[in-house]
């Protein structure tokens, strides 16, 4: 089994005096690793996308991992990753991730982590924590799927844990959403549920306003059937909207997040492209 990781990475964006965004400095130490800013977006040449990476193969026991993003005021950006996350088992230590986006005014952040697959025996606590000063704006996304490489559908994982929160910039609390899920398959109904269900995610649109043009436009993405269940809410403190998903698989779940971070762009930043949003 891999040794376990403790690290922190860290990235600021400022706004040049042209009024482009650029990467002013980053610490990515092992297990994270970057490749060069890109520009991939033919409807938005002037966002740069990073794809944060990992060398590890995935979550393992005992692994302590932290993101640390920072926008400067009027900067924009997109944080992509390279692919899903494994989660392998941890008999003893479980695996904690936190991710910190720290928004300063009229800034605009996509955080668009791929999910978590957890696998049989894994335990993983996720906090992710969006502190936004006035005007500033981001889409971010939370997810994860379970596997088991033996062939069965049941939930095999024995915990996962996640928190997301919303700050304004003095570091109050304006919204919080918490789940637990521990040992699923020792409850029928949560057993059940996530045999049918394997994939779950929320995408949250953090400093907008939740207007019925959204909240409308972000259910329209999400058909209600055998697949797919979901539903959309406005944040308390109006501090923005959110949907919740529940999916067949990862790849049903993955293409309605796409579509809901494409249409909220659209309605909050009036940018929209023919491309893939996501990468």
């Amino acid at each position: 089994m891999a040794d376990s990781s403790d690290a922190r990475a860290e990235f600021r964006f400022r706004r040049s005096p042209s009024g482009e965004t650029y990467l002013a400095s980053h610490y990515a130490p092992y297990p994270f690793h970057i490749a060069r800013v890109l520009h991939p977006d033919p409807g938005w040449p002037d966002l740069p996308t990073l794809c944060l990476q990992s060398a590890s193969g995935g979550l393992f026991q005992g692994d302590r991992l932290a993101v640390a993003v920072e926008m400067g005021e009027e900067t924009v950006a997109q944080i992509t990753s390279q692919s899903a996350t494994k989660a392998h088992g941890m008999p003893r230590r479980p695996a904690m991730q936190t991710v910190a986006l720290n928004l300063d005014s009229d800034s605009y952040l996509e955080y668009l982590a791929d999910p978590v697959i957890l696998f049989p025996a894994s335990r993983v606590s996720s906090s992710l924590r969006i502190r936004i000063a006035p005007g500033a704006r981001a889409i971010a996304r939370e997810s994860f799927l379970h596997h088991d490489p033996a062939g069965s559908c049941d939930p095999a994982f024995d915990l996962f844990v996640s928190a997301v929160s919303v700050e304004d910039s003095a570091g109050a609390l304006l919204a919080l959403d918490r789940q637990r899920i521990e040992r699923p398959g020792d409850h029928d109904e949560v057993r059940e549920a996530l045999r049918h269900h394997r994939a779950q995610g929320s995408i949250y649109i953090v400093g907008a306003e939740p207007t019925p043009e959204l909240l409308t436009a972000l259910r329209d993405v999400i058909p209600q059937n055998d697949e797919l269940y979901g539903g959309v809410s406005s944040l308390p403190h109006g501090c923005g909207a959110y949907a919740r998903v529940l999916a067949r698989d990862g790849q049903t779940l993955r293409s309605v997040l796409d579509l809901a971070g494409a249409v909220a762009r659209r309605i909050i930043t009036g940018r929209s492209t023919k491309a893939t949003w996501r990468k």
